[in-house]
């Protein structure tokens, strides 16, 4: 009676001391059995992967020749990213990453989102500096710079060979090109 008379005095102690000794009664259920709750937030591991390193190479090193002095073409467009043998030239539209401006002399400029920089994978990688435009007066052997495609990737070009009609004018020049992937 005593008990009960507590009780039906301290109901809120009551309940939660009833609810504490139906848990523990649950858990010791639960081992007994060996029942086990799902966990409602499933725990998943991510694998971290590196960026693509100098070896990831799309095309190259290939060579891209460029010859000026066509009165009917006035601009050149190569597409770096394009697998075609041509370098998608003159078929680019909106895709164009390398542009040779030209006139009835020769090719007059070569621009695009170009930075004078060593042709290699780092130094591609780490530029920031476009802008830069490839005057037939820098036009050299030996001249290196990177182009940042519009797919996102890198290339590097090397000038391996220049012709020139005169100091302001390309006849044709050739690229080594390497492009890496993204």
């Amino acid at each position: 009676m005593r008990l009960w008379n507590w009780v039906k005095d301290h109901r809120t102690q009551s309940i939660i001391g009833l609810v504490a000794l139906l848990v523990a009664v649950l858990a010791l259920a639960r081992d007994v059995i060996g029942f086990q709750i799902i966990d409602p937030v499933p725990h998943t591991t991510a694998a971290i992967t590196q960026g693509p390193s100098a070896e990831t190479v799309r095309r190259g090193p290939a060579e891209l020749r460029m010859i000026g002095g066509d009165p009917n073409v006035v601009e050149t467009e190569v597409d770096l990213d394009s697998a075609a043998a041509n370098w998608g030239v003159n078929g680019c539209a909106l895709k164009c990453d390398l542009n040779f401006r030209g006139s009835p002399n020769g090719i007059e400029e070569a621009y695009g989102q170009m930075a004078e920089a060593p042709a290699d994978w780092e130094s591609c990688r780490s530029t920031t500096a476009y802008g830069f435009t490839l005057s037939p007066r820098k036009a050299a052997v030996g001249a290196q710079m990177c182009v940042l495609t519009d797919e996102g990737r890198h290339a590097g070009l090397v000038v391996k060979e220049v012709r020139k009609s005169d100091r302001d004018h390309v006849e044709s020049i050739t690229f080594e090109v390497t492009v890496w992937e993204r």
